[in-house]
């Protein structure tokens, strides 16, 4: 996260953008930007590799612990308590975490994006303000816009002067 590291990535990413355009005579360009971040706190697959998540798993979660019955609650968990110990057990456990989000990245750039014809793409992770990582993607998808159809898009319009609605 150092600044160094960011102008090493920002020059790289011209590079290869500038790469890309000359290589193909300027019909190719990156078309899209996509930023994915983790569900988390949701993730029963990430939250079973935890040690102690069978505390949250697979409990009825309520708003209210007190409305449920006796015999009901060693199957219940307040929400409240359900995300204390879901955040608890991410804290403690940030390199699997981490670890698993790469992991569901990669997938997505290997099995998704040649499937929607991606030809090219460059991906950053950084690291959100509670410690979870986010991905940065940006993609070339075959036969999307050239750069100068992008250009045309991004062109004011001018309407006609007698335009009016009906």
């Amino acid at each position: 996260g150092t600044d160094q590291y960011f102008r090493f990535m920002k020059d790289q990413t011209l590079a290869m953008a500038r790469w890309l355009r000359i290589s193909s005579e300027d019909r190719n360009t990156f078309t899209l930007f996509q930023t994915l971040s983790a569900a988390d706190t949701h993730w029963c697959c990430l939250h079973r590799l935890f040690p102690g998540s069978e505390k949250y798993l697979g409990k009825n979660v309520v708003s209210d612990i007190a409305t449920v019955s006796e015999e009901e609650r060693e199957n219940c968990i307040s929400s409240s308590d359900d995300f204390k110990l879901r955040a608890q057990a991410m804290k403690e456990n940030q390199d699997i975490v981490d670890y698993h989000f790469k992991k569901r990245v990669q997938e997505f750039l290997q099995t998704v994006c040649p499937v929607l014809g991606v030809e090219e793409y460059i991906c950053r992770f950084e690291s959100q303000k509670r410690g979870c990582l986010h991905a940065h993607i940006t993609i070339s998808i075959k036969d999307g816009p050239t750069p100068k159809e992008i250009n045309e898009a991004f062109k004011p319009i001018t309407l006609p002067t007698d335009f009016t609605e009906e």
